[in-house]
């Protein structure tokens, strides 16, 4: 059952709004692209080799893109890797698990800003947090994820703070047209839970 609710909480997950989506099938497709090259390269490997040279080569590239250009923007800059040090301990704090990596939701957007190749807005327009919670059919039915991808690429993200928007306040969750959860008394409970100091 451990199985099964992990999986259903991923699809549910990668659901979650249009942004996620968008960028979880951006990096499925880049797998599956690279798979299928990787294949041509080595037509003698097995399924499960391409699967896990992909899966590496993905995986690096969204350490690239992490630790070189989206920590630097936020102003965290790493010294280079010196190598293995196992005297450093690699688990991850409470405090930073259950409090700091929450700061991205300050950064979050009320709307999704759809642009066609052009620049220019999409046929469908901006469309609201709120609406697209849980709803990937939005993205199948209008337009795909790239109309999606172009306005995340060009809109600004809000400012780092310690306020959110009203659809992460009033709306996280609910179906669309009614009311859901408020993630800052989430995030507020989360750290109640496991003992973080005020």
């Amino acid at each position: 059952t451990t199985l099964v609710w992990i999986l259903a909480f991923s699809y549910e997950r990668a659901n979650e709004h249009a942004g996620l989506l968008c960028l979880h099938t951006l990096f499925v497709r880049e797998h599956n692209r690279l798979c299928r090259e990787l294949m041509q390269e080595h037509p003698d490997w097995t399924d499960e080799q391409l699967y896990q040279r992909a899966r590496k080569i993905v995986g690096a590239l969204l350490q690239v893109i992490t630790y070189k250009e989206w920590l630097p923007a936020l102003g965290v800059i790493l010294p280079e890797y010196q190598g293995y040090d196992e005297s450093i301990n690699p688990n991850i704090l409470n405090v930073f698990a259950t409090v700091a990596s929450r700061f991205g939701h300050s950064i979050v957007n009320e709307q999704f800003v759809r642009l066609e190749e052009n620049g220019e807005s999409s046929v469908y327009g901006s469309i609201h947090l709120r609406e697209v919670f849980f709803r990937p059919l939005v993205i199948k039915d209008e337009g795909g994820i790239d109309p999606f991808l172009r306005g995340m690429a060009t809109q600004k993200q809000q400012q780092l703070d310690m306020k959110m928007v009203g659809s992460l306040r009033n709306f996280l969750f609910g179906p669309p047209g009614s009311r859901g959860l408020d993630l800052i008394a989430i995030n507020i409970l989360r750290s109640r839970e496991t003992g973080i100091p005020d």
